[in-house]
C-alpha cells in the first residue's frame, strides 16, 4: 500500500511473512512499494531476519533478485548457507508471486494468498 502525505512524500512500508505461515526457518519482509521506488537497480528485494527467533527482530540483511533471479545477498549474514537457500529457494519457486507484488499488480495480502501463506494463529487469537 502507498499512502502519499504530501506531494512526492511517501510512507514506506513492508509486509512481513512469518515463519509460521512461509515454513522457513525466518522471518522475511517484502517491499510494498517495490518498483515504485524507482531506484537504479531496480531490482526485487526480500529483507531476511538474520536468526530464526520468532519475534520480531531489527537485525537484518537483503536478497536482491535480478531478472533472472539471481541472487545477491546485502549486509552481514549470520544465518549459516542453509538457511539462506531455503529463503532464495523459497522466492524463486514463488517468483512470478513475488515479481507482481513487486510491480504493484497485487497486494501483500494478495500475494499471501497466492504463496499459500497461513497463519494459523489468528484464528486461535495468538496475535
Amino acid at each position: 500500500m502507498i499512502k502519499i502525505i504530501r506531494r512526492n512524500q511517501i510512507i514506506h512500508t513492508m509486509s512481513n511473512l512469518q515463519q509460521v505461515g512461509t515454513q522457513l526457518p525466518v522471518i522475511i519482509w517484502v517491499d510494498d512499494i517495490g518498483s515504485y521506488q524507482n531506484n537504479r537497480h531496480n531490482e526485487l528485494r526480500i529483507k531476511v531476519q538474520n536468526n530464526t527467533s520468532s519475534s520480531r527482530q531489527t537485525d537484518s540483511f537483503t536478497i536482491r533478485f535480478d531478472n533472472n533471479q539471481k541472487p545477491k545477498l546485502i549486509g552481514k549474514v549470520k544465518l549459516n548457507q542453509s538457511q539462506v537457500n531455503e529463503v532464495i529457494e523459497y522466492v524463486q519457486t514463488h517468483w512470478d508471486k513475488f515479481l507482481a507484488h513487486w510491480n504493484q499488480e497485487i497486494t501483500s495480502d494478495e500475494l499471501k494468498d497466492l504463496i499459500g501463506y497461513t497463519d494459523n494463529r489468528k484464528s486461535k487469537g495468538e496475535l
